[in-house]
């Protein structure tokens, strides 16, 4: 496996290799430290000391991150909106006026979309499958013009691994259902095929394969597949779709669960080639919705 950048969990503490007072020359003057004064002084270096480091870590654990699984990656995984997280795993969760449009969100990677990612990409490398997974955070400044800056991040990655074929953009969505699987419970999936570019047929027929291999895994587990008008960035690769797994009211561990399952949907799911039109939808947009081709990203996704 190839790591660039700091992947998740690995923490980069400034100046840990030298302790308070290293680097100092000769001993301290008798008496500097010593006293009322003295004390005061070293609970602020402290102080210092540990806002600097928790400062620094936190930058770390928020800057891009890229992790690789053989030479020739065939599958990426990323998330537009890097940021979602799930409620009953983060303090907010724990008020009673908890709003998930406002409080299901975290910078920290471990509870947010970012580690589900990575567990579909890591399975996807135990199925034998070369991945590549992005945890770059576009929604940093804000979601509205997250698929924006998260388009000029994808160009980069396809000009860099011309063996793409496949990019899942990891999300979870506002709505949240469990299903019970083998006497666990489970998060549920929407895909979502961005219909506003030309070669959106070959996305859904993606969807429906994807979709087809979950529902042999529990017939409640996909909650459907979405198609919108708009390209949410699915028009740079045929082969892209936005994947919803569970929703703000979901835990983590429901979570992650399902996202192996998807990993192993999809790796089953390449191996079909459809050979004719792929099947109607079972989530269309709503009467009176306007064209197919939008120029504006609907919210919420």
């Amino acid at each position: 496996m190839r790591v660039i950048g700091p992947p998740v969990g690995v923490r980069h503490m400034a100046g840990s290799s030298t302790g308070p007072g290293r680097g100092l020359r000769g001993p301290l003057p008798a008496g500097l430290l010593a006293g009322p004064g003295g004390r005061v002084v070293l609970w602020i270096l402290l102080a210092v000391a540990v806002v600097v480091g928790a400062s620094l870590w936190w930058r770390a654990r928020s800057l891009p991150e890229i992790l690789q699984w053989g030479e020739r990656p065939l599958v990426l995984v990323y998330h537009t909106h890097a940021t979602e997280g799930f409620l009953p795993d983060l303090p907010a969760g724990r008020r009673p006026d908890r709003d998930i449009h406002r409080d299901a969100f975290t910078r920290d990677a471990r509870r947010s979309v970012r580690a589900l990612g990575q567990a579909v990409a890591r399975r996807l490398a135990e199925r034998g499958l070369d991945v590549v997974w992005s945890g770059t955070v576009y929604d940093a400044a804000g979601r509205d013009d997250a698929y924006e800056r998260a388009r000029a991040g994808l160009q980069d990655l396809l000009a860099r691994h011309p063996t793409l074929r496949i990019a899942l953009d990891i999300h979870r969505d506002a709505v949240s259902t469990r299903v019970q699987v083998g006497g666990q419970p489970a998060a549920g999936v929407l895909l979502v095929v961005g219909a506003g570019h030309p070669g959106w047929h070959q996305n859904l027929a993606l969807a429906e394969a994807l979709a087809g291999r979950l529902r042999r895994i529990h017939p409640q587990l996909v909650r459907g597949i979405a198609l919108k008008p708009w390209h949410y960035n699915q028009d740079l690769l045929p082969g892209s779709l936005i994947v919803e797994i569970g929703g703000a009211e979901n835990t983590l561990a429901e979570s992650l669960r399902t996202a192996r399952w998807v990993a192993d949907a999809l790796v089953e799911a390449l191996s079909i080639r459809p050979d004719g039109a792929p099947a109607r939808p079972t989530l269309l947009p709503p009467p009176g919705s306007g064209a197919l081709l939008g120029y504006g990203a609907p919210a919420g996704l």
